[in-house]
């Protein structure tokens, strides 16, 4: 038996960037489907595995970044010249902030907000924002 590519993990590395394309172009598991098939390539991993690389790729693309975030930080501190060991001093520093929802008008229910320095034009935060919440279906 031969394999189309290598394992990474309990998965395919073929099928964890064929998730990670599809969730790239704001695609799930039915797109992938529709690809496949008109691609007349074999179909997707099926939906509960489609779902648990989604969140695997999810959770790394977080770690990832969180650390890009952080490492902007510290270039702000560095270029201000705050060289605070514990990192908890606030930098006077130059900042703008741009927010954005899913949807044009009142109706959207997610959104984000970015804060990015001037000095560097890095990110240094990232904020979601949802009008609903599951528990009280507010």
């Amino acid at each position: 038996m031969s394999w189309t590519s290598t394992r990474k993990e309990k998965s395919f590395e073929v099928n964890r960037r064929l998730v990670y394309g599809m969730r790239r172009i704001g695609k799930g598991h039915s797109g992938a489907s529709k690809f496949c098939s008109v691609m007349n390539m074999p179909p997707p991993p099926r939906t509960k595995s489609f779902k648990k690389s989604s969140h695997v790729i999810a959770k790394h693309a977080k770690t990832v970044a969180m650390n890009s975030m952080k490492a902007a930080a510290e270039e702000v501190c560095s270029l201000k010249g705050n060289e605070d060991a514990d990192g908890t001093d606030p930098v006077n520093c130059g900042i703008s902030c741009d927010g954005t929802w899913q949807r044009r008008g009142h109706s959207s229910l997610n959104g984000c907000i970015t804060v990015m320095a001037v000095d560097t034009g890095k990110v240094l935060d990232v904020e979601t924002l949802v009008t609903f919440c599951k528990e009280c279906g507010y």
